[in-house]
């Protein structure tokens, strides 16, 4: 797998870390209302679409599990990168970046601006989304 993703075969992909922030859309004043968490989730994951859609119509992009994204972890990224359309660094030594917090964690974690590095874990706090170019 190389370092950017196929843009236009018209497959699903994971989506980059900077795609998956914009989907999110940021963080909702009522994070209750938007996400689980270990605060009320009652300890188990949920269908998806319980709880209230973001701006985009979007169901679940924080809490409920973390998202795996296309990028690699690289916590100094960010101070480096291209303004636009970040694609993620070369390496993929330290697992992906994963997003959106979970059913299990607090809900500082069920943040857009929360980026933990991951490798495969558990699987019921662990999901993902996939983006697909038209």
């Amino acid at each position: 797998m190389g370092k950017t993703p196929e843009w236009r075969t018209g497959r699903p992909r994971l989506p980059t870390e900077a795609e998956w922030e914009y989907a999110c859309g940021g963080d909702p004043a009522d994070l209750n209302e938007h996400a689980w968490f270990d605060g009320n989730s009652g300890g188990v994951t949920h269908p998806v679409g319980k709880k209230r859609a973001n701006r985009y119509g979007l169901y679940d992009m924080l809490g409920n599990v973390f998202e795996w994204c296309w990028d690699a972890y690289d916590k100094d990224y960010y101070k480096q990168s291209p303004s636009e359309d970040p694609t993620g660094p070369d390496s993929r030594d330290s697992g992906r970046v994963r997003r959106g917090g979970n059913w299990l964690f607090g809900s500082e974690y069920a943040r857009s601006d929360t980026r933990p590095p991951d490798a495969p874990m558990l699987r019921s706090i662990m999901g993902f989304r996939l983006a697909l170019v038209q």
